[in-house]
């Protein structure tokens, strides 16, 4: 394998926003491992969305060079309070309360996530349907001329235009049709011919790839 370079901390994004591609717990777990003179944070955010195994707090508590991501917003579907929470083994968490902002949340949002915790539902109550229908929504946007769809092992995925701008088709949308899609020109690596969109009711998902549809088809006229 080859070395890492020295003095870096690695950002592991699993599941990766925007792809919805997940690297397997195998590797994550071999690749933190085998390299413990380097700082890993893997931000699990969207744990609650995938049926692949990912790495679990509990089997890796004894690493010291690994912090996990967790978000209550996201898996109890509560974005507005913008809450999740760290994992990791002791020492590092001791170490990193030293460097953390004395007030990171208020009372409300710490009372809000307990009772979250003891009482909440997840946001997703049957995830394999959710996923499989994530799967027919991916299979029809693939049909529309000029949208290439990559692959996903969550509920959204990453899609490119190979003509219009994502800028264009998301103003688009919102405009004639009340829908949102995340423009993905301001990821690195990605340009303005990148969109993201994640699965909804079914009918909701056809009417997105009929909106699309239309658009470029009349795009081109």
């Amino acid at each position: 394998m080859t070395e890492l370079p020295r003095d870096r901390v690695y950002w592991i994004c699993n599941p990766n926003n925007p792809s919805g591609n997940v690297l397997m717990k195998g590797f994550m777990d071999y690749v933190v491992r085998r390299s413990p003179r380097y700082a890993f944070v893997v931000d699990q955010s969207y744990e609650g969305y995938t049926k692949e195994p990912l790495l679990q707090a509990r089997e890796m508590i004894d690493v010291p060079n690994l912090l996990m991501l967790h978000s209550l917003s996201k898996t109890y579907g509560v974005p507005g309070l913008r809450l999740g929470y760290i994992t990791g083994h002791p020492n590092t968490v001791q170490l990193l309360r030293q460097h953390r902002h004395p007030w990171a949340m208020n009372a409300l949002s710490i009372e809000a996530g307990k009772f979250l915790l003891k009482k909440g539902k997840p946001a997703i109550s049957n995830l394999d349907e959710y996923l499989e229908e994530t799967q027919r929504f991916r299979s029809n946007l693939r049909e529309v001329k000029g949208v290439r769809v990559f692959e996903t092992k969550t509920n959204y995925m990453l899609c490119e235009l190979e003509n219009a701008t994502s800028t264009d088709l998301k103003y688009h949308l919102i405009h004639e049709h009340g829908m949102l899609i995340r423009d993905c020109s301001n990821f690195y690596g990605l340009d303005n011919h990148f969109f993201r969109v994640s699965a909804q009711l079914p009918e909701e998902n056809d009417a997105l790839v009929a909106a699309i549809r239309d658009y470029l088809e009349a795009s081109e006229k």
